[in-house]
């Protein structure tokens, strides 16, 4: 049974929006690796673990849009919404979450020296 050109630019669009919901996913790992100093070791589990999900997401969604078939265009599609997101929208977010992970190290920074400060005026009353 062959697929409409409608059918084919209504899948093709949604592959597109699986590619954008891949690069959220992508930019959530980004995210803690730039809040939390991660090792290799870790590193590598991650994209693993993100691989995983991105060949699950894609095998699902060939499955249930299109019967299972491999599809180019629906490859295309979801690399293009990959690429799309990432160089617009996960620009803005990545530089938007560096500013806030940056500004929450600052306060805890703060809070943690004024926190031993106290802590040594504490001990030096109760030495005298």
């Amino acid at each position: 049974m062959e697929i409409t050109v409608a059918g084919q630019t209504w899948i093709f669009l949604m592959s597109v929006a699986l590619g954008a919901a891949l690069g959220v996913l992508y930019d959530v790992f980004r995210i803690v690796r730039i809040a939390v100093r991660t090792p290799p070791a870790v590193v590598l589990v991650e994209d693993l673990a993100f691989s995983i999900v991105c060949t699950t997401a894609t095998f699902l969604f060939l499955i249930g849009a299109d019967k299972g078939q491999l599809r180019m265009f629906l490859l295309i599609g979801e690399a293009s919404g990959f690429a799309l997101y990432y160089c617009t929208v996960g620009t803005l977010i990545i530089g938007a979450a560096r500013g806030i992970i940056a500004v929450v190290k600052r306060i805890c920074t703060f809070l943690r020296r004024l926190l031993v400060s106290i802590d040594q005026v504490t001990k030096d009353i109760d030495g005298i």
